[in-house]
């Protein structure tokens, strides 16, 4: 073979080769997002330290409607348990632990930085909430193979948390 083919050659492969590296080198990165999702809120409760709950009726005093239709709901025959261990009761289950939340309630703070709020979740971080509890129906690896999480369709887009009186 001559020079000036294999020069050719090694252009042509190249050619070929590159293109298909970088969409290789893609989607190991698209996969990569999709392994690893957002979940980071969920780092609230494994954080949380007993004193991080508060009473229930603190709840209540803020967040009237919010409290009694959650009581409407089938959750709350589920959460109202008292043998249920802190963070698997009542609203800090699905909201988190309340105490920074309160400690924050001044008119310059953003108190949604410090409760969980599903209107402000990602689906991933939604799924992921109810999923502490609901992980004997869905695993964690069956919700990224589903077309609601592939679409980015909530949880709470379907079911709801608060029910409104009968």
């Amino acid at each position: 073979m001559k020079v000036g083919q294999s020069w050719r050659m090694t252009i042509l492969c190249l050619a070929f080769v590159c293109p298909l590296l970088g969409l290789f080198a893609v989607s190991l990165a698209a996969t990569d997002k999709k392994a690893k999702p957002s979940v980071s809120i969920v780092s609230r409760f494994d954080k949380a330290k007993p004193d991080d709950y508060l009473d229930e009726g603190m709840c209540k005093d803020c967040h009237e409607y919010s409290h009694k239709s959650w009581h409407n709901s089938p959750h709350a025959l589920f959460q109202s348990d008292p043998k249920k261990p802190l963070g698997q009761g009542g609203c800090q289950s699905c909201h988190g632990p309340a105490a920074e939340h309160v400690s924050h309630l001044k008119p310059d703070a953003q108190p949604f930085e410090h409760i969980i709020s599903f209107t402000r979740l990602k689906p991933d971080e939604t799924a992921a909430v109810c999923m502490r509890c609901h992980n004997d129906t869905m695993t964690r690896r069956h919700w990224e193979g589903t077309s609601h999480a592939r679409a980015g369709v909530t949880c709470t887009a379907c079911h709801q948390l608060h029910w409104p009186a009968p």
